[in-house]
């Protein structure tokens, strides 16, 4: 039996609303669906304020495994690098989020065009189509909110140093993670079908 389970993937900072579309791609990419929450307290002027984005994937368990370390790992880096080019340019918080945004956004863009690559036959479309309906299923089941599960955010459109940064250090960056998280394989499984980030 193949389980399938909706789990709690950790959390970043609520100004980060980048991770959001990240996530989201890196998630359908590896045969998840995802879900965000946004969490926050009361302070002390009894305002909502919203502390942190909660981040969740509904699919194979051998898949959250996977999705949730290129979605780190991508997070990672793009703060990594933020912070070589907030070192090199001086420390502005507009600047950092310009690049980590952009950076972000670009490597969507590639997630999303190497989904549709992977798609093109027919027995991968149909595999895929079968495991997003799979995942719908338990978020519905566990009673999320299915209208963020996408990740609806869309990036602002930005001009700048800082954009054409982001941008060109997310072409550096491999879409091939090594890691020691093995891989389940089948005949039926189309990850055997194709070269997947692992």
């Amino acid at each position: 039996m193949i389980e399938r389970a909706v789990l709690d993937c950790g959390r970043d900072p609520a100004s980060d609303r980048w991770t959001i579309a990240l996530w989201c791609a890196t998630a359908e990419f590896l045969f998840c669906r995802y879900h965000y929450r946004e969490e926050g307290a009361y302070g002390a002027g009894g305002r909502w304020q919203r502390l942190h984005i909660r981040h969740c994937l509904a699919g194979k368990l051998a898949n959250h495994a996977r999705a949730t370390a290129m979605a780190e790992h991508f997070c990672d880096q793009i703060r990594l690098s933020s912070k070589a080019y907030e070192r090199s340019r001086g420390r502005s918080k507009h600047l950092r989020f310009s690049f980590q945004s952009a950076f972000a956004e670009r490597l969507v863009e590639r997630l999303k065009a190497a989904l549709v690559e992977t798609r093109r036959s027919p027995e991968a479309d149909s595999s895929y189509a079968a495991e997003f309906a799979a995942a719908d299923a338990l978020l519905l089941a566990a009673g999320l909110d299915c209208s963020n599960r996408l990740g609806r955010y869309d990036l602002p459109d930005r001009e700048g140093d800082a954009v054409r940064n982001g941008r060109a250090a997310a072409e550096n960056l491999s879409l091939v993670l090594r890691t020691a998280i093995p891989m389940r394989t089948s005949r039926a499984n189309v990850a055997d079908q194709f070269t997947l980030p692992f």
